[in-house]
């Protein structure tokens, strides 16, 4: 595989080239091709140089590429490529700096005849002006190994058009931005619900230690009241020098006790309730 110089790229150019060729556009080792009028679309029109030419009197002779956005190019030259060669096409460097970036594939194949068809994108924020028949695309010329032993073809453009018209519409930093403002709202929504479902955790937490400590006075309340009880009961009973009443008084202690008990235990719940549903029940921030 060899590239071919500048001085085989003329003494080829019949065999690469149907139409188009010039000797001011041939580098080194490279030939750029130039831009055309043939056909073109942009911001979602189609331009054609027998039906709806491009308006270069309202832009001083200037093809404008808007920012931020992909165009479809043609070169002013027509490929005729013998079957022993292949071409690799990328944009020149002066116009790479631009902001022109290529959204096509840079091998054309052995045998292609027709235009070369550049989806490119304008990257940066301002327009690009390209004036027609300027040079832009580097091309390289590689000798096969052994030559193709396909057929002679075309590409055809027809079929993708409407895909091309589409994307070439498209508002592509005003789509990512929107993107992008999705994706932040949705997380700025997250994060909020998080925050809610840690304060309701903290005060389920919060209010379950409190009717826990709650319900442990009241117990130990009640007990220290049936103690109390029990202590004045038999205390009464001995400075009366009563034995016999000893069952009723137990028995009274009990019922003291068994009355405190169910007093707390009601209280308890009466306090869970309310705790349920105050947690339970969505409230509005």
């Amino acid at each position: 595989m060899t590239v071919l110089s500048s001085h085989d790229i003329h003494l080829r150019r019949n065999h690469i080239f149907q139409s188009g060729y010039s000797l001011e556009c041939l580098d080194r080792a490279a030939y750029n091709m130039r831009v055309g009028l043939k056909y073109m679309i942009i911001d979602g029109i189609e331009y054609r140089e027998d039906t709806n030419p491009y308006p270069l009197h309202d832009t001083n002779g200037f093809i404008v590429l808007p920012p931020r956005k992909m165009v479809l190019l043609v070169t002013e030259e027509i490929f005729h490529l013998p079957l022993d060669l292949c071409a690799i096409v990328g944009i020149s460097f002066s116009w790479e700096i631009k902001g022109l970036r290529p959204r096509f594939g840079p091998q054309v194949d052995p045998g292609y005849r027709g235009h070369f068809y550049a989806f490119v994108e304008n990257e940066s924020s301002q327009e690009i002006k390209v004036r027609p028949g300027t040079p832009i695309f580097k091309t390289v010329f590689i000798t096969l190994s052994s030559p193709h032993d396909g057929q002679y073809f075309e590409y055809d453009i027809e079929g993708k058009k409407e895909e091309i018209i589409y994307l070439t519409s498209l508002d592509l930093v005003g789509d990512v931005n929107y993107k992008l403002l999705s994706v932040e709202n949705t997380v700025t929504n997250i994060q909020l619900e998080v925050q809610h479902t840690q304060v309701r955790i903290e005060e389920v937490t919060s209010g379950y230690k409190m009717v826990t400590i709650f319900g442990v006075f009241l117990v130990s309340t009640t007990l220290i009241a049936a103690f109390l009880s029990f202590i004045i009961s038999s205390t009464s009973n001995v400075l009366l020098g009563s034995t016999d009443s000893i069952p009723d008084y137990i028995w009274h202690t009990v019922l003291v006790s068994v009355i405190a008990i169910t007093s707390s235990l009601v209280i308890m719940s009466i306090a869970m309730a309310k705790f349920i549903l105050y947690t339970a029940i969505p409230r509005r921030e």
